[in-house]
């Protein structure tokens, strides 16, 4: 067991983290592979909160509880509904608009420009967070020898977190 920088990618970083973090409160493997989880998770702890803060996550933002309200009231006015009043779904799950679809797609394009920057922030969400996981992060991590991980560890925890 060693420790030294290691660089990752935020999106690997994430990934880390999270699987460490919740496994920190269960059974672990072994002594020497629950030391490694608890001080890399340590090591990331305020690396992974500045990532979480640094994504663009559409429910921060001020008018996004007025917007949301919004469109779930235009759901509830347009979507299909059976002859006993029930909901009916696609087969995704999602709400069904066939019989009022023109009246729903005209009142969520009004609904749209209202809330125009807002629908333009969430219209860029996935480039903006892509680039985000793609930016190196630099942490001191503890490392093991590729002997010393128990065999049913991730391929990419070793791959990263291996020497």
């Amino acid at each position: 067991m060693k420790v030294s920088e290691v660089q990752i990618t935020n999106f690997q970083l994430q990934q880390l983290f999270e699987e460490f973090n919740t496994r920190l409160t269960v059974d672990g493997i072994n002594a020497k592979y629950s030391w490694f989880m608890y001080k890399n998770s340590e090591a990331m702890a305020p690396l992974y909160t500045q990532l979480m803060s640094e994504l663009y996550d559409e429910r921060k933002e001020p008018d996004f509880p007025a917007m949301f309200s919004e469109g779930q009231l235009l759901i509830e006015k347009y979507r299909d509904r059976d002859a006993e009043g029930k909901e009916i779904n696609d087969k995704a799950g999602n709400a069904q608009f066939t019989q009022h679809r023109e009246e729903y797609v005209k009142e969520y394009q009004a609904l749209r420009e209202k809330y125009k920057e807002l629908f333009e922030k969430i219209d860029k969400k996935q480039e903006v967070n892509r680039e985000i996981y793609m930016k190196n992060v630099s942490f001191m991590a503890t490392q093991l020898e590729l002997s010393e991980f128990p065999n049913n560890t991730k391929p990419y925890i070793i791959g990263l977190l291996g020497y």
